[in-house]
């Protein structure tokens, strides 16, 4: 059975859980960057050469061949949609075993690589599973509010919360506790004042005073801030706002979320799209998660003063497995491949070919996940200890 996904940006306690558990006989994991346009002609003939590399790793490991053909035939199949193949996403990724093969779009441009191990191998995804550098857009105006879930490789548009209006002439109809009088009061303006408006009653400034025109707008930037604060919830996922200076200032007066990016963009975005959005808002949001990185490196060197943080990968496994790590930092281009027993203590290096081998870094990181820790996937040269290609601060 082959299962088609959406691109795969984190609903991360469902994926990890359907993608990290042990599942029986091998796993298989493809990945594969995309292409677009003219060179899109390339993106099935690379994942076919994957599929051939590992139909050899699996046969040279004594796998039967009717059994190879079985587990890879619904790649295969899909190899055959053209269409598919021209209209991808900047990388794709494939998990096959013995029970089902599953397929994403990712957002993510990554190496072409195929692994057959023990478990998946979902090193290459941590930049989105870790959701560091994920953050909300809310483009408001009087006339149109949208909200975006964006990182650095998507600009997603989300259904509006219940209970947020999609512009000031909704915000006017919606109903609340005093929703008789301020009915009541609209038609009182219209009666006496002559005033234009819309279906809604909704003013458009004609006949109305500035302070009248002031109570609209004040009701509609507190509908905003009710439904986003439902929708936020407990999250801490940093929301950066964008509109016309005097709305987004006076939204800022209102909004009981916590965790806004400081600076926002600046203009009307009723009709721009989410690419050139996101063109505009990662570099400002990117300054904010370089911010959170240097803290995080920082906060390591006085934990390491303290004896609560290590670069030692033996000291990381099994406080990883144990729900010991707070913050983990893996450099995003290494692999450490081998395997450790089930507490994490014996810790063999082999070769990245070997039957039991498994990206030890990429282990690390997915437990702490798992466990509620954070990660960090950083350059090389970015790594707290420029010498080891993991860092941890450990809880305790």
């Amino acid at each position: 059975m082959i299962t088609k996904n959406p691109p795969l940006k984190l609903h991360l306690e469902t994926e990890l859980k359907n993608l990290w558990k042990p599942v029986p006989g091998p796993c298989i994991s493809f990945y594969a960057p995309m292409e677009k346009g003219n060179e899109a002609r390339q993106n099935s003939p690379r994942v076919h050469n994957l599929l051939r590399q590992a139909a050899t790793v699996l046969s040279q490991r004594g796998y039967k061949p009717d059994d190879i053909r079985k587990w890879l035939l619904p790649m295969e199949n899909l190899l055959t949609d053209n269409h598919y193949w021209q209209n991808q996403k900047a990388g794709f990724a494939a998990f096959l075993d013995s029970q089902q093969t599953r397929h994403f779009e990712l957002d993510l441009r990554v190496p072409a690589l195929a692994c057959v191990g023990d478990r998946f191998h979902l090193t290459p995804l941590l930049p989105i599973l870790n959701g560091v550098d994920r953050f909300y857009l809310l483009t408001l105006s009087q006339h149109r509010l949208r909200l975006f879930d964006c990182n650095p490789g998507n600009c997603e548009l989300l259904p509006l919360p219940e209970g947020m209006p999609k512009n000031i002439e909704e915000s006017n109809r919606f109903e609340d506790t005093d929703g008789a009088a301020r009915n009541e009061m609209t038609d009182h303006r219209q009666g006496r004042r002559g005033g234009t408006s819309g279906a809604s009653g909704t003013p458009h400034g004609i006949g109305f005073k500035n302070e009248e025109l002031e109570e609209f707008r004040l009701r509609y930037l507190r509908q905003m801030n009710e439904g986003l604060g439902v929708f936020m919830g407990a999250q801490n996922v940093p929301l950066m706002l964008a509109g016309v200076d005097d709305l987004v200032h006076g939204f800022l007066k209102e909004l009981s979320y916590p965790c806004v990016l400081p600076d926002h963009l600046s203009g009307n975005f009723d009709q721009t799209n989410p690419d050139e959005l996101l063109a505009k808002a990662w570099p400002l949001a990117r300054v904010h998660f370089h911010k959170l990185e240097q803290a995080a490196v920082a906060q390591y060197h006085l934990a390491l003063a303290s004896q609560l943080a290590s670069s030692d990968l033996e000291q990381i496994l099994p406080a990883a497995l144990g729900g010991k790590i707070a913050t983990l930092f893996v450099a995003r281009d290494q692999n450490v491949w081998g395997q450790v027993d089930q507490q994490g203590r014996q810790l063999e290096r082999l070769p990245a070919d070997h039957p039991k081998a498994s990206d030890l870094l990429g282990l690390a990181a997915m437990e702490t996940l798992q466990k509620g820790g954070q990660v960090f996937t950083l350059e090389s040269d970015a790594m707290p200890d420029l010498a080891f290609p993991a860092s941890a601060i450990f809880r305790y």
